[in-house]
């Protein structure tokens, strides 16, 4: 009975100490307030920039922006003593040490004299802000943002205002992820973001700035396209410029995952050297999606008056939606070298990924027919092991103030092998079998590549506003594999074995791809915001695919299944001709363009020679409009209409046994779709109160629209056919 008044006694007793800690903790900070406003006219200065710092380091404290009265609230501040900055454009920037005491406000009247009169009396003492607005792009200086010795870019980027950073090392400012992560204005590592931002010491960067970067085809031709893509740009120090430096990191819970990755580099002022090494049994992997696109070569197409590249990338390699744990090792090398007066460069990239990936997996399916239901349960297990090496160059030659051209190549090699088993069951709605089946597929291949375009644009005046651009390009890739099907499938009545159907064959796959693309644009300035585009591009594809299917006789694969054999050529022809109309002022970019393209489609059985051709005529709409309504605001419409037509296989397939339950037919009388694309956003970001605003919509549909029609026949066969 007196332990309760005791523990009664000890809650009072905490609960005291707790108040007192709270009142004790309030009381060691001090509200800071003010007004800024103008000396001579006493006007209130909207949108001043006010932010206190710490005495020994400079290091930002907090910051914040004038209100339209002029006044301002930078919220509790720490009792001590900073330094206080107010900056505004055209003004002198106001500097002083102010002192804030624990629980009394201090607010603190300030009035900013213009830089004219002041130079008049006096020698002005200027101070850098920690964030400087210049038109569209926002800059930090890095060494007003504390961060722990030793801390990358990517640390640095979570302590500035408006940037936030994901586990996954993706960046967002503005509302928008940021695409590209550039290193003194060049790429670093191919495209990939988190090459320079997990890879680069933040004490080695003097200025981070956020920008809207141009499309390439308004960097190459001088006209605003509207597209644009959100870019970091990392100012190094001079001192970081010239050395050498990099990174090692490494973990595992010393049983089945681990995960590595050492990097270094060299820089110059003219120079980029680096190598990265990753190897990792976690899911994921050391180099993005994005990056892997990077180590390839560039090609260029023109679509209604955009000059736009691609790359060729090696997706192949992602482990995305795939079962299992992935064993990955990757390596990369660049060399970026820039010379010659006219500032030429060139660009250079070797990777080589080794992935080997093992698992298992279980589905079922349940198909509900008008007259019944059939369940269908697979499990199934893999094994596979591949790899790849790039080697690629991009080179850019200014031959005069007036004319460019960029030579770019890529050649890449590669092996893979597989080996699969998978079990199914196709059960009735009462459970009772209609087929079972089990099949092996093997397979060992390999594929080789190479690519190569050059582009030439000449400008036809200074300003570059007029211009004519050609250019060429061809790839060639072959395929080559050999493997095993087989396959055992049973087939029930009334839950009763009456046949059964096994394949044995041994296949064999060649699969050779050629392709050579040439267009040619011109763009004439119509005024000083109006532009015509006037383009050509001429493409055709050959790909040969020869395929072989030999059964299984007196223990040999020698006897030719000419079923499911063949030798097809599919040539794919296309003239594309079109125009754009542009329209750039400050606020308002615009654009209208359609253009017309003439598709021919044929396909060529050798062995039975004969051939299947169609003809096409496409149509390519489209419109967009952007308008800037502020220093950070901008809404974005567009409109794009395309024609799709039916491929070769939709209408008129080759015959594949490699899942004898799932059959492919033709349809020849398939038409043409037309899908119509409608997208808009809109953004509207404060970078000092980190106010963001960040909207987007829009809206598909498709005339004539293909799909898929399946059918299943009373031994769970199914056959799918284009509509």
């Amino acid at each position: 009975m007196i332990l309760l008044p005791k523990l009664l006694r000890k809650l009072y007793a905490f609960a005291a100490l707790t108040t007192l800690l709270s009142a004790s903790a309030a009381a060691q900070t001090a509200p800071v307030k003010g007004t800024v406003t103008d000396t001579l006219n006493k006007t209130a200065l909207h949108n001043a920039v006010i932010y206190i710092k710490q005495p020994k380091d400079s290091s930002l404290v907090k910051y914040t922006r004038a209100n339209t009265k002029g006044g301002f609230d930078l919220g509790e501040v720490a009792s001590g003593k900073y330094i206080m900055v107010v900056t505004y454009p055209g003004y002198a920037d106001w500097i002083d040490t102010v002192q804030t005491i624990p629980g009394k406000q201090l607010f603190i009247p300030i009035a900013l004299t213009t830089k004219a009169h002041l130079l008049e009396e006096v020698i002005v003492r200027q101070t850098i802000p920690p964030i400087r607005i210049k038109g569209d792009t926002t800059e930090y200086l890095a060494d007003s943002f504390k961060v722990k010795p030793g801390a990358t870019v990517e640390d640095l980027l979570k302590v500035m205002p408006g940037i936030s950073v994901n586990s996954k090392g993706e960046i967002t400012t503005q509302g928008q992820k940021v695409q590209k992560v550039l290193v003194d204005g060049d790429e670093f590592f191919g495209d990939d973001p988190t090459m320079a931002t997990q890879n680069l010491n933040a004490k080695d960067i003097a200025k981070v700035q956020v920008f809207d970067k141009k499309s390439d085809q308004a960097t190459l031709t001088g006209i605003d396209d509207g597209t644009k893509q959100k870019t970091v740009n990392l100012i190094m120090k001079e001192d970081a410029k010239k050395g050498y430096f990099g990174t090692a990191t490494a973990g595992t819970d010393f049983n089945k995952y681990y995960q590595s990755k050492i990097s270094a580099s060299r820089f110059t002022s003219s120079l980029k050297a680096g190598a990265l090494i990753t190897a990792d049994r976690t899911g994921r992997n050391g180099m993005s999606w994005e990056e892997m696109q990077d180590y390839g070569s560039i090609s260029s197409t023109v679509e209604n008056g955009n000059v736009m590249f691609s790359w060729d990338g090696d997706d192949e390699f992602s482990t995305w939606g795939q079962q299992g744990i992935p064993e990955n090792l990757q390596t990369a090398f660049m060399l970026n070298k820039k010379f010659g007066k006219l500032k030429n460069n060139t660009a250079n990239n070797f990777s080589y990924n080794h992935l080997n990936l093992a698992g298992d997996g279980y589905t079922t399916t349940k198909y509900i027919l008008p007259d019944t239901v059939y369940y269908n349960n697979q499990s199934r297990s893999n094994i596979s092991s591949k790899w790849k090496s790039n080697l690629s160059t991009k080179n850019e030659f200014n031959l005069d103030s007036l004319t460019t051209i960029n030579i770019n190549a890529r050649i890449s090699q590669g092996k893979s092998h597989s080996y699969s088993l998978q079990e199914g069951e196709y059960l009735t709605g009462k459970q009772v079998p209609v087929n079972t089946s089990s099949r092996t597929n093997s397979s060992n291949g390999d594929n080789n590549s190479t690519k190569a375009d050059i582009f030439l644009r000449r400008k036809l005046n200074q300003a570059g506003t007029r211009s004519f651009t050609v250019s060429t390009g061809f790839s060639n890739m072959v395929s080559n594999s050999e493997g095993y099907l087989y396959n055992r499938t049973d087939f029930y009545t009334n839950g009763l074995p009456t046949s059964q159907q096994i394949i044995d064959q041994r296949k064999l796959n060649n699969n050779e791809t050629k392709s050579v693309q040439a267009l040619a644009s011109y763009t004439e300035p119509l005024s000083k915001k109006m532009s015509l585009n006037f383009n050509y591009t001429f493409n055709t594809i050959n790909n040969l695919q020869d395929t072989r299917s030999y059964e299984k006789v007196n223990g040999k694969y020698d006897s030719l299944n000419l079923l499911f054999s063949n030798q097809y050529r599919f040539i794919n022809t296309s003239h594309r001709g079109g125009f754009a109309w542009n329209y750039v002022s400050k606020k308002i970019t615009a654009k209208l363009g359609l253009a017309l393209q003439g598709l021919a489609l044929q396909q060529t059985n050798i062995v039975k020679d004969s051939s299947y051709a169609r003809n096409f005529t496409n149509y390519f709409p489209t419109a967009n409009i952007r308008w800037k309504y502020s220093s950070s605001g901008s809404f974005y419409l567009n409109y794009s209409g395309s024609t799709q037509q039916p491929s070769l296989m939709a209408l008129q397939p080759i015959l594949n046994n490699n899942d004898p339950l799932n059959l492919a037919l033709g349809n020849p009388d398939l038409r043409p779709a037309f899908v119509h694309d409608i997208y808009f956003n809109l953004s509207d970001f404060k970078v000092l109160t980190n106010r963001n605003l960040w909207g987007y919509g829009g809206i598909t549909f498709t005339e004539n629209a293909f799909s898929n029609k399946s059918s299943v026949d009373s031994l769970g066969r199914r056959v799918t056919q284009t509509v």
